[in-house]
């Protein structure tokens, strides 16, 4: 649940969340493959959707998730 609410308490006004799998973790005190598996799950539930975004160089910068 800690999961959850980070990306509600993280969230901009349009239920957009924009956080690196590092900063979740670190805000839930949850190991990067935690993290991984719970957006996983809760994606798989729909409860998440996850975005792969990319710089304009194509380097991967944070996910967006909805």
């Amino acid at each position: 649940m800690q999961g959850i609410y980070v990306f509600e308490y993280r969230s901009n006004s349009e239920g957009e969340c924009r956080l690196l799998i590092k900063t979740i973790a670190k805000d839930t005190s949850m190991s990067v493959s935690t993290v991984k598996r719970a957006i996983d799950d809760l994606a798989r539930y729909g409860l998440l959707t996850n975005e792969f975004r990319c710089r304009e160089n194509g380097s991967h910068t944070s996910n967006l998730y909805l």
